[in-house]
């Protein structure tokens, strides 16, 4: 890699990290041979890279979202049953794509029990999507929506919600936003709880239970 990454990630078989830069490259590296695989024809416009990208549990799927708004997922399969020359073993094949946010989208987490997976955006929403048919929108939580008359710079960039995680039983979700966390229960869509302490926006953000 010799542009700035977006983000890295673990496959579930913890030997292959899944990088995206800012060129819109995917890298697949095999950390046990230092062996990877380029994929750089996504089918991607001009000056769009993938912001951050998720994998299921089984490792066949990846989800991934751009600058330009957008949700992209791949399927994950070994790369001899596409008949295609692969260093790691792994090939990579666009499933679907569809504009996901009106502005930049940052962050795609799959829900603990992979029935869902949630984008977050520029634009304050957190959409949550069914993890079998990307297509199907499933709720939308406006996180902004205290901010919507923000006129400086600074105020606009505390609307996006720049990463979210999910509770271990996949029923609430936390949303970072400005300076702020937001406890939101996924049923009723209803914010349950705040968290504000920090003078600086809040720009990555991770929970585990136990």
């Amino acid at each position: 890699v010799k542009s700035a990454v977006n983000c890295v990630i673990t496959h579930p078989d913890c030997m292959i990290l899944i990088i995206s830069d800012i060129t819109g490259a995917l890298y697949f590296w095999d950390i046990r041979s230092d062996v990877s695989d380029i994929f750089a024809n996504l089918d991607l416009d001009i000056f769009e890279h993938v912001t951050y990208v998720d994998i299921n549990r089984i490792g066949d799927t990846l989800v991934g979202v751009t600058n330009k708004g957008k949700v992209i997922v791949w399927s994950i399969s070994a790369s001899l049953e596409l008949g295609a020359a692969s260093t790691t073993g792994l090939t990579l094949q666009q499933k679907s794509k569809i504009i996901a946010h009106s502005k930049y989208a940052l962050k795609c987490h799959y829900s603990p029990d992979y029935k869902y997976f949630a984008t977050t955006g520029a634009d304050g929403y957190v959409h949550l999507w069914d993890a079998t048919n990307v297509t199907k929108l499933v709720k939308s939580l406006f996180v902004a929506s205290d901010l919507t008359k923000a006129v400086h710079l600074e105020k606009m960039e505390s609307r996006w919600v720049w990463d979210c995680a999910f509770t271990s039983d996949s029923k609430y979700l936390f949303t970072a936003s400005g300076c702020q966390l937001r406890l939101w229960n996924l049923e009723t869509e209803e914010m349950v709880r705040q968290y504000q302490g920090h003078s600086k926006m809040i720009s990555c953000f991770a929970f585990r239970e136990g």
